[in-house]
């Protein structure tokens, strides 16, 4: 092993010694190819981002009035919150057989109707997904774990999402 790293190392001594000692390289080649290059970069790419990001910015910020929104709320006014998840599953459930669970999601949006909230979201191993409303009744077939992700949305189009896993025939509340 340790004639190994000495190998390896006398490589590396060796190519650095080579290189340091190569005739056809300039010396000053590569300061005057970083400064130029440098200083042209960075005022065009400083000027072009500062100006962009700025107009994105303001764009931004008026998204509710004719944007979509996205998770985190960005289609105008608070984004609703995701509060539990309760997974309760039918008496006679077994392992890898088709068996029901009612999953029940709890929300609240800060600034409208909670029972305006849509639900939907996909988890594996279980059909149909999950919603519109918030207790959804779905027919999952596993050995082990479920996981997926349970997203709520408001009227203004706001967003919030869980990743959310749980075991096959065990109730719970995340």
């Amino acid at each position: 092993m340790q004639f190994f790293q000495i190998f390896i190392l006398s490589g590396l001594l060796s190519a650095f010694i080579a290189g340091c000692n190569d005739p056809q390289v300039e010396p000053d080649a590569g300061v005057d190819a970083g400064t130029d290059a440098g200083t042209d970069a960075g005022t065009d790419a400083g000027t072009d981002a500062g100006t962009d990001a700025g107009t994105g910015g303001t764009g931004g910020t008026d998204a509710g009035t004719g944007g979509t929104g996205g998770t985190g709320g960005t289609g105008g006014g608070e984004a609703p919150t995701i509060l539990s998840v309760k997974v309760v599953w039918d008496p006679g459930c077994a392992i890898a057989q088709d068996s029901d669970v009612t999953l029940t999601v709890e929300a609240t949006d800060p600034d409208g109707d909670d029972s305006s909230l849509v639900f939907s979201g996909d988890l594996l191993y279980c059909s149909p997904g999950i919603g519109p409303g918030k207790v959804s009744s779905l027919t999952c077939n596993a050995t082990s774990i479920i996981d997926g992700n349970i997203i709520v949305t408001d009227v203004q189009d706001n967003t919030d999402s869980l990743p959310v896993f749980f075991v096959m025939c065990e109730n719970s509340e995340i």
